[in-house]
């Protein structure tokens, strides 16, 4: 997270072996000409990758501007035959953080973000575990509200310090360990806050166990009846049948959004790596085809059938809805084809909302409120994303709160939906007696 009003500009010398290079006091061979108002705090030079690193402190806004460096190397040998060089760098960061001037209490307050959006996004993740053993319907729209959150910052250009702190929503998606894919492979500007790289398996690997996990058991329950019941006992068939369907299927959905968004980086990053984009594409593939095992065998999928009406043929499929939502968000917000994105990703969320209120999918009374409050707070959230970079200068100073508002949002969300869960495990206890 940034932490204060900083920049470092990265200039790649060749040959970077050249001995004489790291014995150089660099802060006297790089300056900067451009009157930019630059207090430069340190060039340090990294001998591996051939690395000149300038830093320096900034107090004017530095968006869209040029900066000059200047090269000017000792006289002596084995210097003596480079000439002074002049090179013109554009600012605009790779990390796609602003360069506007903020105050200490603005940083402040990005800090208290993070420190927000991590509670909630880990409260989000426990509330979708919790979900798995008592409403998982609730658990996937719930979780639903905090993925899109998190992965719609990709739609914004130039972060604000407190925008960039709600990259902590992260942790919704999952876990993904870094490393397990190296590559040079370079992805847009605006996914680097979010730590998303381009190789498919660096995005997702960790968070495969949701899905994992659930045939693994299935395959248990399965040997264990066969070995034990000749395939007789069936509690364990259907705790088998379960597994691999309604369980699985929960992984999946949860997985839905990370999964599309990590196959589109890989397959239009530079360097495309075709192990991760097969095994994404086996994925989605496989989200697809439960649409089939939806239809074809219900009684393995649980509340993903016994929660939806089935009067007409969009109350019965409405899970194909649900899929289908996933895939096209995700892929929009991976590929954003047009401008605003936001926009886009509204009337994708306000076409289910639609169908949320018109179809009426849901068994019971008043079973539409709960996704319909999930979408209206996920369209509000957008919402906040698409006029927040629209507004005035007036009203810049108020930015500082929209993160605020979002996190607030998130809140409400969990806090319905925790009711919703108590009022689940209430009327299944009392079918029980």
């Amino acid at each position: 997270m940034s932490t204060s009003n900083t920049l470092q500009i990265v200039y790649n010398v060749s040959p970077k072996d050249l001995p004489a290079f790291s014995s150089l006091d660099w802060k006297t061979v790089v300056a900067e000409q451009s009157n930019l108002g630059l207090t430069v705090t340190a060039v340090t030079f990294d001998p591996s990758t051939g690395a000149v690193t300038f830093t320096a402190d900034y107090a004017q806004s530095l968006n869209d501007q040029t900066a000059q460096l200047s090269f000017k190397f000792p006289p002596t040998a084995p210097f003596d035959l480079l000439n002074t060089t002049a090179v013109s760098v554009k600012l605009t960061t790779d990390n796609n953080l602003s360069l506007e001037v903020y105050s200490d209490d603005e940083y402040a307050s990005a800090a208290l973000v993070k420190t927000a959006a991590t509670a909630a996004s880990l409260l989000g993740l426990a509330m979708f575990l919790f979900g798995a053993f008592a409403g998982k319907l609730i658990g996937i729209e719930l979780i639903a509200v905090f993925q899109v959150s998190f992965l719609s910052l990709t739609t914004l250009e130039d972060l604000s310090p407190s925008f960039e702190s709600l990259s902590a929503l992260g942790y919704s998606c999952g876990f993904a360990v870094k490393g397990v894919q190296p590559s040079q492979a370079t992805v847009g500007r605006r996914f680097n806050p979010l730590s998303l790289k381009a190789p498919f398996l660096e995005n997702y690997n960790a968070t495969a166990a949701v899905i994992a996990i659930p045939l693994i058991l299935s395959l248990l329950f399965w040997l264990v009846n066969r070995l034990k019941f000749a395939g007789k006992n069936e509690r364990l068939q259907r705790y088998s049948a379960r597994c691999k369907g309604e369980i699985c299927f929960y992984g999946m959905m949860f997985s839905a959004y990370t999964v599309v968004v990590a196959l589109a980086l890989d397959a239009l990053s530079s360097q495309p790596e075709f192990a991760g984009i097969g095994i994404g594409a086996v994925l989605v593939l496989a989200l697809l085809l439960f649409a089939v095992l939806l239809h074809k065998y219900p009684a393995m999928f649980g509340e993903f059938r016994e929660k939806f009406n089935s009067e007409r043929v969009i109350q019965s499929h409405f899970y194909c809805f649900l899929i289908a939502e996933r895939i096209l968000t995700a892929a929009i917000l991976a590929a954003s084809p047009f401008e605003p994105t936001q926009a886009i990703v509204i009337g994708v969320l306000a076409l289910q909302t639609g169908t949320v209120l018109i179809a009426k999918p849901y068994k019971g009374d008043r079973a539409w409120l709960r996704p319909f409050l999930n979408l209206l707070i996920s369209i509000l959230i957008e919402l906040i994303y698409l006029l927040t970079p629209q507004l005035g200068s007036s009203l810049k100073p108020y930015v500082v709160y929209a993160p605020f508002a979002i996190i607030g949002l998130l809140m409400v969300a969990a806090s319905y939906s925790a009711y919703f869960f108590v009022k689940e495990i209430t009327a299944a206890k009392a079918e029980t007696t």
